[in-house]
């Protein structure tokens, strides 16, 4: 990947320090200058994070089914027409190993999946708990086995509807806190990067939807 690869409104993952902890956090490419970047101030807490002048981050980001990453560091903000950051651009954006961490959202969607190693072609419900571009951990009354894969479907709203195989990372037995029994966690395997950007764009727009109406802490 390349500079020139950059674009505005290109959804990206900031990971960075704040507070004593490392947090992935999304953000989007709101202009592109000569020698800096212009990002939307990621939201925490219902609120943009204001990190110090010179802190370093690095940025992540999906082209062509691959994710692409640079560090970077903090040089300025501007506060309208919304909170942003001012960024150096990369001198060099490199491939990183596709990792299990990113951005998450909090949200009940309901979720439909069936086994494909299993000799079973019934298609079993659920709900999500939260949702990435990497995977999604849901609820429900049929359990899983770590290592298997299925095939998962869920529906983010009536234009983004969502199809793709799924490896289950990890699998919890009955628990009186999930809400069906049983809570699974899996790994998207065959995302097409239009899907990807499907579910990144929808994360971004939720958070910022939510403040707008005071429903994020």
């Amino acid at each position: 990947m390349k500079e020139d690869d950059l674009k505005v409104n290109q959804l990206i993952e900031l990971v960075m320090e704040h507070d004593g902890q490392r947090v992935v956090v999304s953000s989007r490419i709101e202009d592109i200058g000569k020698e800096h970047l212009l990002i939307a101030a990621p939201i925490q807490h219902g609120i943009p994070l204001l990190l110090p002048l010179g802190s370093e981050i690095m940025v992540q980001l999906w082209y062509r089914d691959t994710l692409w990453g640079f560090n970077t560091i903090v040089v300025g903000r501007r506060f309208r027409p919304i909170p942003m950051w001012i960024i150096k651009k990369p001198a060099e954006i490199k491939e990183l190993p596709q990792k299990r961490h990113s951005v998450r959202l909090n949200i009940s969607l309901p979720i439909q999946f069936r086994y494909l190693d299993r000799n079973d072609d019934k298609v079993y419900k659920g709900l999500t708990v939260d949702i990435s571009a990497g995977g999604v951990l849901f609820s429900s009354s049929q359990a899983c086995e770590s290592g298997e894969r299925i095939k998962v479907e869920l529906e983010l709203n009536e234009q983004i509807k969502i199809s793709a195989a799924a490896l289950v990372v990890r699998s919890f037995n009955k628990d009186e806190d999930a809400l069906r029994g049983y809570r699974v966690a899996v790994k998207f395997e065959d995302l097409t990067e239009n899907q990807r950007d499907k579910i990144f764009r929808f994360i971004f727009d939720k958070q910022r939807e939510w403040i707008r109406k005071g429903l994020l802490e």
